[in-house]
């Protein structure tokens, strides 16, 4: 797998993770950052890469900033020392899969 397709699959797991620990169905987040529900569900399953907007709109929506977004997908590479783990884990940007 090339690394920018690794870099994609991040993102959409990182975007799935924080949806679902806010407890946002999937269609409400679509509706509520402007985008179809196929389309969404395409940035998640990381068949897309969402433009910048869309990417800020979904911050927005999660209650995030940009750079947590960022943060949470390179956790999920799992080549992050555990100090920056740690760190994270106070900001609830933990990844679910190792909880």
């Amino acid at each position: 797998m090339s690394d920018r397709r690794t870099r994609e699959s991040r993102l959409g797991s990182a975007i799935k993770a924080r949806r679902k620990a806010c407890r946002i169905k999937a269609k409400d987040m679509a509706a509520d950052i402007g985008v179809t529900a196929v389309y969404y569900s395409l940035i998640e399953n990381n068949r897309v890469i969402p433009s910048w907007g869309v990417l800020e709109r979904i911050a927005d929506c999660l209650r995030w900033d940009l750079w947590c977004v960022v943060l949470s997908a390179r956790l999920l590479e799992r080549r992050v020392p555990k100090k920056l783990k740690q760190a994270a884990s106070m900001f609830g940007l933990e990844n679910e899969q190792e909880a």
